[in-house]
Formats: C-alpha cells, structure tokens, sequence
C-alpha cells in the first residue's frame, strides 16, 4: 500500500483571543498516512449518514501518529489500571467478560488503555516547545 500525504492543520496555530486573527503564511504540514483499507459503498455511506467515517479517518491519522511512541514499562501499567479502574474491572474474569461482551482482543484494550498516554506523550514531544514558544512571545 502507498502512504497518501495528507494536509494537517495544527490546533497551535490559532490563537484564541478577542484580537483579529492573524493569518501564519506557513504551509500545513503533510503527514503520511497509510489509506484505509477499500470500505465498502453502502458502509461508507452509513457512517457518513450517522457522521463516523470522520472519526474512523480521525482516529486512524491518530493512531498512525503515536504508533511509534514507546512508554515505559510503569506508564503502560498505569495505563492500564486507569483503563481498568474506569471501566469497573476489578478481576481477571472481570476482564475476560469484558473482552467477550465487546469482542475485543487483548491487544485492543492495552491499545486503547495506553492511547491517551501516548497522546499525551507525543504531543509533549512535538508541541510543547511551540506552547512554551507561544506563552514567552505574548508574555513580552
């Protein structure tokens, strides 16, 4: 499969204030991104009609981006003991009913425990300098 470039704009780049807005002559920045699997017709147009293939398409541009961060053996534990705690398990049976009332594999609940984890790591890593950049640059 080809990677298709695809044009994402970043949250950073507007201010939220009562001041005009100013226009950034950056250009956005293109992100490769593996295509989808072929969704069939009538499926794409039902998740359109009940608005999902956007966040189908917005969850798999996420997924692509933090798919390389590694986390530490302590925040994947963490991780997981949060994902637990929210969802009300509190034992392996608890776990293993979970998993086959949602068809979920293991993998696909450590996923989805650690992801926000990852989010938040690699937004540390790519935009926390523009935040600190931004708060220094109005401070003055």
């Amino acid at each position: 499969m080809n990677a298709v470039p695809v044009a994402v704009a970043h949250s950073l780049d507007h201010d939220i204030s009562l001041d005009p807005p100013v226009r950034h002559s950056r250009p956005p920045v293109l992100v490769e991104v593996e295509p989808l699997p072929e969704i069939p017709g009538e499926l794409r147009r039902q998740l359109a009609r009940h608005q999902l293939l956007l966040p189908l398409l917005r969850q798999s541009v996420i997924a692509k981006a933090v798919a390389e961060v590694v986390l530490t053996e302590e925040e994947r534990q963490q991780a997981q003991q949060a994902w637990g705690a929210s969802h009300g398990l509190r034992s392996a049976d608890d776990l293993k009913n979970h998993l086959q009332r949602h068809e979920l594999s293991e993998a696909d609940v450590l996923w989805q425990a650690e992801l926000p984890t990852r989010i938040e790591r690699h937004c540390q890593e790519h935009f926390l300098h523009r935040a600190e950049q931004r708060y220094l640059a109005r401070k003055n």
